[in-house]
């Protein structure tokens, strides 16, 4: 998945075949529609994982030894799965801001926007 400021970055490219507002407002949609499917993906695997070492916890391993290191790598696993939806709904509400944003905005204040935080980000 592409970052938010190449999303943003690329919008003038998007803007010189369609008008900026509209294709401004298609890039943003694009971007939070594939933000939205990798959370989902995300937290599904997050998921998926507390029931897998759950379930071989309570059932397979009787051995101390790995039921520590299942535990241990679920643990690590969970802790880069919430940096990763933290990062990826950080950008999804940027994105929905910006939708709300451009949405009764002329293209000047939109290209104003745009323009403010490619320099920021």
């Amino acid at each position: 998945m592409s970052s938010l400021k190449a999303v943003i970055e690329g919008i003038d490219v998007v803007a010189q075949e369609s008008g900026l507002s509209s294709g401004a407002r298609l890039a943003l949609e694009g971007y939070r529609n594939r933000a939205f499917w990798a959370s989902t993906a995300v937290l599904v695997a997050a998921i998926a994982a507390v029931v897998i070492v759950g379930a071989a916890s309570a059932f397979f391993l009787k051995d101390p030894v790995k039921l520590k290191a299942a535990e241990a790598g679920l643990g690590l696993s969970l802790g880069g799965a919430l940096i990763l939806l933290r990062g990826i709904w950080k950008d999804w509400n940027y994105v929905n801001l910006l939708l709300i944003l451009i949405e009764d905005a002329s293209d000047n204040q939109i290209a104003e926007i745009f323009d403010v935080l490619k320099r920021k980000l």
